[in-house]
């Protein structure tokens, strides 16, 4: 435990690392006394570095930007977690270089900046997409590349494609070869920006973004606006407009699975760098209510809107009594969609049954309880 607790501390504190630790105690060690001594117990600080990339990298990655025909920014949760949100709107501000999101990143630019294509990826929007594809430079900042982000290693079509990379673990920042910055994204970002006094990116670049843009928000508000024909019940699209227009500006959204993280990173229009949460490293189903009450502990003063489908909902619903119980308010957005659509699809698409995964309804139509049976 003398090595080890400090080590714990050191990897809970590492920019790169970030936790978690575990401690595991026999138990016949448990029961055990032992004479530890006293500077063990003696109070310490520990500061969370902002590290700085190579200078010589920086130099490189400054010689590549301004070479660059058609540069494009992908924004991570790194940017998030470094509060370099700011730093990046700046950034772009000088620049004029677009900007596309990931799951984690969004929110890193505001939806409303000219220059923000939105998501990109696997389940992004036609604006990121299209400038992804065509670029020449990717400038990842605090990305992992996950395989949504590179949608599989086929989002980035242009044969010369390069890679810049921001982040602070340096497994991330070599990531498709490129000149890799080992570094804190605020200060590698502010440092690079001291490279760019007299650069901004080309004017035709810019004006296909910001005309990429305006074409992806006049879709937006068309999808906000659609209903089902028959029943006039709108659409979950609709829904998450409903949502986010009506709804508090500082509230914080949860989700986590099923349809709704593809449709929310596309259609949530981000106001705040810490308005959307989306557990989307697993796409755990059962997350919301609970981490929605999470993120209310953690900030009781902002609203908490967790968008939850009904399979979602039906395995995980109790921590509701929790929230209820310590006196946490959450507004529960409930979309039924009549079963586990999302996952029920995917496993029929793979020559599965979906087995266990479609309500059975009475004859007559109605439906007295949660779910009447199963098939």
């Amino acid at each position: 435990l003398i090595t080890s607790l400090i080590e714990a501390m050191r990897v809970l504190t590492s920019p790169a690392d970030t936790g978690a630790v575990t401690l595991a105690l026999p138990q016949d060690v448990q029961t055990e006394a032992w004479e530890y001594p006293s500077a063990l117990f003696t109070k310490r600080v520990w500061r969370i570095p902002r590290n700085r990339p190579d200078a010589d990298a920086l130099q490189q990655a400054a010689q590549a930007i301004r070479q660059a025909k058609k540069p494009m920014i992908i924004a991570g949760g790194g940017v998030l977690y470094s509060e370099a949100t700011e730093t990046l709107a700046n950034f772009v501000a000088q620049t004029g270089i677009p900007v596309g999101e990931t799951m984690a990143g969004k929110g890193s630019l505001r939806y409303d900046n000219p220059l923000c294509l939105g998501a990109v990826g696997a389940t992004g929007t036609s604006a990121a997409n299209i400038m992804a594809k065509e670029a020449d430079l990717i400038i990842g900042i605090g990305t992992r590349y996950s395989d949504f982000t590179t949608a599989s290693k086929t989002q980035f079509r242009n044969p010369d494609v390069r890679f810049v990379n921001i982040n602070v673990a340096e497994f991330d920042s070599h990531k498709h070869s490129a000149i890799s910055l080992t570094g804190d994204a605020k200060v590698t970002l502010q440092e690079l920006l001291t490279h760019f006094h007299d650069y901004t990116n080309n004017q035709a670049n810019q004006a296909q973004a910001r005309q990429l843009h305006d074409e992806w928000e006049a879709e937006v508000d068309r999808i906000y606006s659609i209903k089902n024909a028959d029943s006039g019940l709108p659409y979950q699209g609709a829904l998450i407009g409903a949502v986010n227009d009506q709804g508090d500006p500082n509230a914080v959204m949860v989700c986590a699975a099923g349809s709704l993280p593809g449709d929310m990173h596309k259609l949530w229009r981000a106001r705040h760098p810490k308005q959307y949460h989306l557990e989307y490293g697993y796409s755990c189903m059962g997350y919301e209510i609970a981490g929605g009450l999470g993120v209310k502990m953690a900030d009781p003063e902002r609203e908490v809107y967790v968008m939850v489908g009904d399979g979602s909902y039906l395995m995980m619903n109790t921590d509701l009594i929790t929230s209820v119980q310590e006196g946490y308010k959450l507004t529960v957005v409930l979309m039924d969609n009549s079963g586990y659509r999302s996952i029920g699809a995917l496993s029929r698409s793979l020559g599965q049954s979906g087995f266990g995964t479609r309500y059975v309804f009475p004859e007559n139509g109605e439906l007295p309880t949660d779910a009447s049976g199963y098939d």
